[in-house]
Protein backbone atom coordinates (compact mmCIF):
# COMPACT_ATOMS: atom_id res chain seq x y z
CA UNK A 1 0.00 0.00 0.00
CA UNK A 2 1.13 3.93 -0.17
CA UNK A 3 0.54 5.71 3.00
CA UNK A 4 0.18 9.46 3.07
CA UNK A 5 0.43 10.71 6.29
CA UNK A 6 -1.49 14.00 7.23
CA UNK A 7 -0.90 15.20 10.47
CA UNK A 8 0.95 14.21 13.62
CA UNK A 9 0.09 11.06 14.71
CA UNK A 10 -0.10 9.42 18.27
CA UNK A 11 3.13 7.12 17.89
CA UNK A 12 0.67 4.23 18.92
CA UNK A 13 -0.87 4.24 15.78
CA UNK A 14 2.03 5.40 13.30
CA UNK A 15 4.13 2.34 15.29
CA UNK A 16 0.90 0.06 14.51
CA UNK A 17 0.38 1.12 10.89
CA UNK A 18 4.18 2.42 9.58
CA UNK A 19 6.93 0.09 9.29
CA UNK A 20 9.68 1.31 7.39
CA UNK A 21 8.85 1.76 3.85
CA UNK A 22 5.98 -0.30 4.22
CA UNK A 23 2.58 -0.37 5.68
CA UNK A 24 0.42 -3.06 8.09
CA UNK A 25 -2.75 -3.29 6.32
CA UNK A 26 -5.86 -4.18 8.87
CA UNK A 27 -8.21 -6.08 7.87
CA UNK A 28 -11.81 -5.55 8.85
CA UNK A 29 -13.11 -9.10 10.52
CA UNK A 30 -16.45 -9.01 8.95
CA UNK A 31 -15.53 -8.24 5.04
CA UNK A 32 -16.41 -10.79 2.75
CA UNK A 33 -15.71 -9.54 -0.83
CA UNK A 34 -12.89 -10.73 -2.44
CA UNK A 35 -12.43 -7.46 -4.48
CA UNK A 36 -10.93 -6.30 -1.10
CA UNK A 37 -7.32 -6.06 -1.36
CA UNK A 38 -5.53 -8.69 0.31
CA UNK A 39 -8.79 -10.54 1.65
CA UNK A 40 -7.11 -13.78 0.81
CA UNK A 41 -3.51 -13.42 2.55
CA UNK A 42 -3.49 -14.57 5.83
CA UNK A 43 -3.13 -12.48 9.18
CA UNK A 44 0.55 -11.87 10.57
CA UNK A 45 -0.68 -10.59 13.61
CA UNK A 46 -4.12 -10.03 15.70
CA UNK A 47 -5.10 -6.86 16.75
CA UNK A 48 -8.21 -5.82 19.66
CA UNK A 49 -10.82 -3.94 18.57
CA UNK A 50 -13.85 -2.41 19.27
CA UNK A 51 -16.92 -2.23 17.11
CA UNK A 52 -18.30 1.81 16.22
CA UNK A 53 -21.35 2.18 14.46
CA UNK A 54 -20.41 1.57 10.90
CA UNK A 55 -16.86 0.21 9.86
CA UNK A 56 -14.92 1.34 11.77
CA UNK A 57 -12.85 0.00 14.83
CA UNK A 58 -11.24 1.22 17.65
CA UNK A 59 -7.55 0.18 18.64
CA UNK A 60 -7.26 0.27 22.47
CA UNK A 61 -5.92 -1.66 25.29
CA UNK A 62 -7.48 0.96 27.93
CA UNK A 63 -3.85 1.47 29.61
CA UNK A 64 -1.02 3.09 28.23
CA UNK A 65 -1.69 3.39 24.58
CA UNK A 66 -3.43 6.15 23.35
CA UNK A 67 -6.72 5.15 21.44
CA UNK A 68 -7.48 5.74 17.56
CA UNK A 69 -9.59 4.45 14.64
CA UNK A 70 -9.18 2.92 11.60
CA UNK A 71 -11.76 3.18 8.84
CA UNK A 72 -11.53 -0.43 7.10
CA UNK A 73 -13.04 -1.46 3.32
CA UNK A 74 -15.79 -4.20 3.64
CA UNK A 75 -18.95 -5.42 2.55
CA UNK A 76 -20.14 -6.31 5.74
CA UNK A 77 -20.49 -3.50 8.48
CA UNK A 78 -22.29 -5.18 10.71
CA UNK A 79 -22.60 -8.83 10.47
CA UNK A 80 -26.04 -8.95 8.93
CA UNK A 81 -25.88 -5.94 6.88
CA UNK A 82 -24.62 -5.93 4.05
CA UNK A 83 -23.28 -2.64 1.88
CA UNK A 84 -20.88 -3.64 -1.02
CA UNK A 85 -20.74 0.41 -1.84
CA UNK A 86 -18.73 0.52 1.89
CA UNK A 87 -15.81 -1.71 -0.34
CA UNK A 88 -15.09 1.55 -1.79
CA UNK A 89 -12.26 3.75 -0.13
CA UNK A 90 -9.87 5.27 -2.26
CA UNK A 91 -11.54 8.60 -3.29
CA UNK A 92 -12.66 8.58 0.51
CA UNK A 93 -9.11 8.78 1.55
CA UNK A 94 -7.97 11.30 -0.81
CA UNK A 95 -10.73 13.36 0.36
CA UNK A 96 -10.41 12.95 4.04
CA UNK A 97 -6.55 14.31 3.87
CA UNK A 98 -7.27 17.13 1.51
CA UNK A 99 -10.31 18.03 3.98
CA UNK A 100 -7.79 17.17 7.30
CA UNK A 101 -4.90 19.51 5.89
CA UNK A 102 -7.50 22.33 4.81
CA UNK A 103 -9.06 21.87 8.89
CA UNK A 104 -5.61 22.04 10.07
CA UNK A 105 -4.48 25.10 8.66
CA UNK A 106 -7.61 27.30 9.05
CA UNK A 107 -7.14 26.37 12.55
CA UNK A 108 -3.53 27.84 12.51
CA UNK A 109 -4.88 30.61 11.17
CA UNK A 110 -7.92 31.43 13.46
CA UNK A 111 -7.16 29.51 16.44
CA UNK A 112 -9.25 26.79 17.33
CA UNK A 113 -12.51 26.54 18.52
CA UNK A 114 -12.89 24.90 21.56
CA UNK A 115 -16.83 24.30 21.14
CA UNK A 116 -16.26 22.42 17.68
CA UNK A 117 -13.88 19.03 17.68
CA UNK A 118 -13.02 18.22 14.07
CA UNK A 119 -11.41 14.60 14.56
CA UNK A 120 -9.07 14.70 11.34
CA UNK A 121 -7.70 11.51 9.86
CA UNK A 122 -3.88 11.36 10.25
CA UNK A 123 -2.64 8.59 8.05
CA UNK A 124 -4.58 7.87 4.45
CA UNK A 125 -3.25 4.57 2.97
CA UNK A 126 -4.25 2.93 -0.42
CA UNK A 127 -3.81 0.10 -2.47
CA UNK A 128 -2.26 0.84 -6.12
CA UNK A 129 -4.47 -0.39 -8.89
CA UNK A 130 -7.49 -1.29 -6.44
CA UNK A 131 -10.61 0.68 -4.44
CA UNK A 132 -9.12 -0.29 -1.00
CA UNK A 133 -8.02 2.19 1.35
CA UNK A 134 -7.54 2.72 4.57
CA UNK A 135 -8.13 5.99 6.92
CA UNK A 136 -6.35 6.24 10.60
CA UNK A 137 -8.55 8.77 12.77
CA UNK A 138 -6.09 9.97 16.08
CA UNK A 139 -8.59 9.86 19.17
CA UNK A 140 -6.08 10.97 21.57
CA UNK A 141 -8.21 14.20 21.76
CA UNK A 142 -10.92 12.66 23.04
CA UNK A 143 -8.56 12.12 26.35
CA UNK A 144 -9.07 15.15 27.40
CA UNK A 145 -11.20 14.54 31.18
CA UNK A 146 -14.39 14.70 29.78
CA UNK A 147 -17.04 12.10 28.57
CA UNK A 148 -18.42 11.84 25.19
CA UNK A 149 -22.04 11.00 24.49
CA UNK A 150 -22.70 9.62 20.96
CA UNK A 151 -25.60 11.12 19.55
CA UNK A 152 -27.55 8.33 18.50
CA UNK A 153 -27.92 7.57 22.12
CA UNK A 154 -29.59 10.10 23.28
CA UNK A 155 -33.09 8.25 22.92
CA UNK A 156 -31.82 5.63 25.13
CA UNK A 157 -30.06 7.35 27.60
CA UNK A 158 -31.27 10.64 27.60
CA UNK A 159 -34.40 10.82 29.62
CA UNK A 160 -31.71 9.58 32.50
CA UNK A 161 -29.44 12.12 31.47
CA UNK A 162 -32.25 15.00 31.98
CA UNK A 163 -33.73 14.01 34.68
CA UNK A 164 -30.56 13.66 36.82
CA UNK A 165 -30.76 17.36 35.86
CA UNK A 166 -34.35 17.77 36.79
CA UNK A 167 -34.82 18.84 33.63
CA UNK A 168 -37.29 17.67 30.88
CA UNK A 169 -35.99 14.72 28.10
CA UNK A 170 -37.33 17.39 25.56
CA UNK A 171 -36.06 20.87 26.93
CA UNK A 172 -32.70 19.46 27.97
CA UNK A 173 -31.74 18.20 24.90
CA UNK A 174 -32.97 20.91 22.89
CA UNK A 175 -30.47 23.24 24.55
CA UNK A 176 -27.81 20.46 25.27
CA UNK A 177 -28.03 18.79 21.56
CA UNK A 178 -30.81 20.02 18.84
CA UNK A 179 -29.38 23.89 19.07
CA UNK A 180 -24.89 22.99 19.51
CA UNK A 181 -25.21 20.80 16.42
CA UNK A 182 -27.00 23.22 14.62
CA UNK A 183 -24.29 25.84 15.70
CA UNK A 184 -21.53 23.33 15.11
CA UNK A 185 -22.49 23.12 11.33
CA UNK A 186 -22.48 26.10 11.16
CA UNK A 187 -19.48 26.83 12.37
CA UNK A 188 -18.04 23.98 10.12
CA UNK A 189 -19.42 26.16 7.25
CA UNK A 190 -18.35 29.95 8.46
CA UNK A 191 -15.13 28.71 9.59
CA UNK A 192 -13.50 26.03 6.66
CA UNK A 193 -16.24 26.57 4.08
CA UNK A 194 -17.03 22.85 4.43
CA UNK A 195 -21.03 20.75 4.75
CA UNK A 196 -21.77 17.61 5.34
CA UNK A 197 -24.07 15.80 3.25
CA UNK A 198 -25.23 13.56 5.61
CA UNK A 199 -24.58 14.76 8.88
CA UNK A 200 -25.97 11.85 11.22
CA UNK A 201 -25.85 11.19 14.95
CA UNK A 202 -22.91 7.97 14.59
CA UNK A 203 -20.74 11.51 13.14
CA UNK A 204 -21.68 13.39 16.31
CA UNK A 205 -20.49 13.31 19.82
CA UNK A 206 -21.69 15.71 22.85
CA UNK A 207 -18.98 16.62 25.27
CA UNK A 208 -20.17 15.93 28.76
CA UNK A 209 -18.72 17.20 32.12
CA UNK A 210 -17.79 14.65 35.07
CA UNK A 211 -21.02 15.51 36.22
CA UNK A 212 -22.94 14.79 32.78
CA UNK A 213 -23.44 17.97 32.24
CA UNK A 214 -23.04 19.03 28.28
CA UNK A 215 -20.87 21.59 27.78
CA UNK A 216 -21.71 22.79 24.46
CA UNK A 217 -19.03 21.63 22.62
CA UNK A 218 -19.77 19.12 19.81
CA UNK A 219 -17.25 16.97 17.80
CA UNK A 220 -17.74 16.14 14.13
CA UNK A 221 -15.82 12.98 12.57
CA UNK A 222 -15.52 11.44 9.15
CA UNK A 223 -14.97 14.70 7.49
CA UNK A 224 -14.68 12.60 4.33
CA UNK A 225 -18.14 13.46 4.36
CA UNK A 226 -18.39 16.68 3.95
CA UNK A 227 -17.56 18.52 0.73
CA UNK A 228 -16.55 22.65 -0.21
CA UNK A 229 -20.08 25.03 -0.40
CA UNK A 230 -17.43 27.88 -0.97
CA UNK A 231 -14.58 28.99 -2.70
CA UNK A 232 -11.95 28.13 0.09
CA UNK A 233 -11.42 25.05 -2.06
CA UNK A 234 -8.42 27.09 -3.87
CA UNK A 235 -5.56 26.26 -1.45
CA UNK A 236 -5.50 24.69 2.29
CA UNK A 237 -6.26 26.77 5.15
CA UNK A 238 -7.89 29.76 2.78
CA UNK A 239 -10.79 31.75 3.99
CA UNK A 240 -14.03 31.94 1.68
CA UNK A 241 -15.90 35.15 -0.28
CA UNK A 242 -18.87 33.41 -1.58
CA UNK A 243 -20.91 30.18 -1.36
CA UNK A 244 -20.73 27.64 -4.10
CA UNK A 245 -23.49 25.57 -3.30
CA UNK A 246 -26.95 25.84 -1.68
CA UNK A 247 -27.22 26.38 2.60
CA UNK A 248 -27.82 22.15 3.70
CA UNK A 249 -28.27 21.98 7.27
CA UNK A 250 -29.80 18.98 6.67
CA UNK A 251 -31.61 19.03 9.67
CA UNK A 252 -33.47 15.73 10.39
CA UNK A 253 -30.37 13.46 9.23
CA UNK A 254 -28.88 14.87 12.27
CA UNK A 255 -31.73 12.96 14.65
CA UNK A 256 -31.98 10.40 11.82
CA UNK A 257 -33.61 7.36 14.00
CA UNK A 258 -33.99 9.04 17.13
CA UNK A 259 -38.22 8.22 16.81
CA UNK A 260 -36.89 4.54 16.05
CA UNK A 261 -35.90 3.47 19.38
CA UNK A 262 -37.24 1.29 21.21
CA UNK A 263 -39.96 3.17 23.50
CA UNK A 264 -38.27 6.60 22.15
CA UNK A 265 -39.20 9.59 23.98
CA UNK A 266 -38.23 11.39 20.50
CA UNK A 267 -41.61 11.62 19.35
CA UNK A 268 -42.68 13.94 16.61
CA UNK A 269 -43.76 16.83 18.50
CA UNK A 270 -40.02 17.02 20.34
CA UNK A 271 -38.66 16.10 16.97
CA UNK A 272 -40.57 19.17 15.63
CA UNK A 273 -39.48 20.75 18.63
CA UNK A 274 -35.93 20.08 18.18
CA UNK A 275 -35.87 20.99 14.55
CA UNK A 276 -37.32 24.37 14.91
CA UNK A 277 -34.39 25.33 17.28
CA UNK A 278 -31.93 23.22 15.22
CA UNK A 279 -32.44 25.56 12.58
CA UNK A 280 -33.01 28.56 14.46
CA UNK A 281 -29.56 28.33 16.13
CA UNK A 282 -28.03 27.35 12.77
CA UNK A 283 -29.13 30.64 11.16
CA UNK A 284 -28.33 32.97 13.90
CA UNK A 285 -24.70 31.32 13.95
CA UNK A 286 -24.35 31.48 10.18
CA UNK A 287 -25.02 35.32 10.66
CA UNK A 288 -23.17 36.17 13.33
CA UNK A 289 -20.08 34.71 11.33
CA UNK A 290 -20.71 35.35 7.88
CA UNK A 291 -22.62 38.10 5.98
CA UNK A 292 -25.23 36.34 3.57
CA UNK A 293 -28.57 36.90 2.12
CA UNK A 294 -30.16 34.65 3.95
CA UNK A 295 -29.50 36.82 6.66
CA UNK A 296 -31.32 39.85 5.19
CA UNK A 297 -34.50 37.53 5.56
Amino acid sequence: GKAVPAAKCSNEALERILSGDHVRFPKHPLNRDPSVAFHDLPAAEHWRARFTSSRTLVIWDGAGELPFAIKLATDHPHADVIQPEKTLLREEVREALLFAEHVRAVDERLGRDPELILLTESIGISVPGSETGLLVRDLAPLLDGHYYLPAFSIPFVGVAIASAAGESFAGFWGEAYAEPIGRAKAKLLARYGLQYQTPNPQNILVQLDRSLRPTGAIVLRDLADTDFATDSDGAPGADWTQLTAALAPETANSFWAFDQAPESPADPETLAHWYRRHDRAYLDELCRLRDLPECDS
